[in-house]
């Protein structure tokens, strides 16, 4: 079943239809990307000598009250890009010697984003530890969700297996 239907990819579960209506997120089914670009200013095992490869997705299902990126997160700021403009844009940052491939706030496109990277892998993305896919805030949403009661008051706890599923999906 296609997840976009019934919208349950972030903890929010709003059930809306994203081929027909925003989801809490404020995204449709399409990609919308804010920036992507080399990031010198992330911690230093993050960005690397060379830069991290960082692809900022517009929309965000958190509403943080003090967040740093309120315009991308929020005001709908970006371009709607296709999968396969997503992969092209994964490899030209490999290519133009990212550290590392950075998703911020990817949540409320996971269908796509593997997708992409699927796509990626076949025309020579690299996901091998040398050079790592970063799923940025998934750990901040899963630490700010208490996962039992759905208010979002509560810590959740970390555990590898919170991400042991990722690597399987890209194969």
């Amino acid at each position: 079943m296609n997840p976009l239907i019934r919208c349950n990819l972030c903890p929010r579960k709003c059930n809306i239809n994203r081929y027909k209506d925003l989801g809490f997120c404020g995204q449709s089914n399409k990609i919308r990307l804010a920036l992507a670009k080399l990031f010198y200013y992330e911690e230093p095992p993050i960005s690397g000598k060379n830069g991290s490869g960082t692809i900022f997705f517009t929309g965000c299902n958190l509403k943080c009250l003090f967040c740093q990126n309120y315009d991308i997160s929020t005001k709908n700021i970006g371009k709607v890009v296709t999968i396969k403009r997503l992969s092209e844009i994964m490899l030209e940052l490999q290519h133009s010697g990212a550290h590392n491939i950075n998703l911020v706030t990817p949540t409320i496109y996971v269908p796509q984003i593997i997708k992409a990277i699927k796509l990626a892998k076949k025309n020579g993305l690299n996901t091998k530890a040398k050079f790592p896919l970063l799923f940025v805030l998934i750990v901040v949403e899963l630490c700010n969700w208490n996962e039992h009661d759905g208010t979002g008051t509560g810590l959740g706890i970390l555990t590898p297996l919170h991400f042991s599923g990722y690597n399987k999906l890209f194969k």
